[in-house]
């Protein structure tokens, strides 16, 4: 019987693990999609001020 009851306890606290776990998981990948957007508009900027710079660079010379 005791055996038993510790199983249960064993998998219930796994169970619990596991949702904590992937509650982590969910927050990071939002965290990471939210820091990849950034960087992507962040990227999209630096080529619009790259084109600008090449278009001045090609006026000037």
């Amino acid at each position: 019987m005791h055996s038993n009851r510790i199983g249960k306890g064993q998998t219930i606290n796994a169970g619990d693990d596991i949702g904590i776990v992937s509650r982590r998981i969910s927050i990071v990948s939002r965290c990471i999609g939210i820091v990849s957007r950034r960087i992507s508009i962040v990227s999209r900027r630096i080529s619009i001020v790259s084109q600008r710079i090449s278009i001045a660079g090609y006026y000037l010379s």
